[in-house]
């Protein structure tokens, strides 16, 4: 066997080798996925409002709001680079048969919305920014995820309100912390921050955080009923009232 040969050979063994580790590493790789449910108070019982995933991989963290009222079901889809910058986004609304849509594209800093035979709608699209539209509780969830307790009291998210027969909106999204309240799950005590949270129109919410960082119970600031709940968690919040007193 002369050089030549045992060199292709060596060749094709070190292909072989580099491909296989390749496949096995794009077939493993890591990602953190998460689903979340959200409640609707209903009279004296709760019902299903929204279903949130969350999935992380080393390219892209990417959210899905799923919100279901009746017949109506509206998806709010978005993606992020490894940046926590906005790549691209959708929304549709069904009813019955009937879907409409609403995509968003990202280039240089601003998003391109396009609805159902409407004109492109061109908004700034800052990092980090918040997809969201309604009835969704996307810009709720994600505000308090991303809100640094060790931070500021008051703390703004960049937004971006997307609707399929409605036009795009830029948000700001606001949390300032309140103070904090004890209850109690599976037997023992757990502290949770409150927080005033301003969304879309200045409307105003009471959002509890725990130390997780989930939204884990909200109320409109001016009523002591209704809002949603995170599932799991309805017992342990029913006695939590809006108060927008700080402690």
């Amino acid at each position: 066997m002369d050089h030549r040969t045992i060199a292709l050979g060596m060749a094709i063994a070190w292909l072989f080798t580099w491909s296989s580790g390749q496949r096995e590493s794009h077939g493993t790789e890591k990602h953190d996925s998460e689903t979340i449910r959200f409640l609707r108070a209903s009279g004296s019982e709760f019902v299903q409002e929204s279903e949130i995933h969350f999935r992380q991989t080393l390219q892209n963290f990417v959210v899905t709001s799923i919100t279901q009222r009746g017949e109506q079901t509206l998806t709010v889809h978005s993606q992020f680079d490894s940046n926590d910058r906005l790549v691209r986004a959708s929304v549709t609304l069904r009813r019955g048969e009937r879907a409409q849509s609403a995509t968003v594209s990202v280039t240089d800093h601003t998003a391109r919305v396009l609805r159902n035979g409407q004109e492109t709608n061109e908004l700034k699209c800052p990092g980090g920014v918040i997809v969201t539209s309604a009835p969704d509780w996307t810009d709720s969830v994600m505000a308090v995820r991303r809100y640094d307790p060790k931070g500021n009291t008051t703390q703004t998210f960049p937004g971006l309100w997307i609707h399929p027969t409605h036009g795009p909106l830029e948000l700001t999204i606001k949390l300032t912390r309140l103070g904090q309240d004890s209850v109690m799950l599976d037997n023992s005590s757990r502290i949770l921050d409150r927080l005033l949270l301003v969304l879309r129109g200045g409307s105003q919410y009471i959002v509890w955080r725990n130390q997780q960082g989930q939204l884990v119970r909200l109320l409109s600031a001016m009523k002591d009923h209704g809002g949603i709940v995170l599932a799991g968690w309805e017992r342990a919040t029913r006695d939590l009232k809006p108060c927008l007193s700080p402690d």
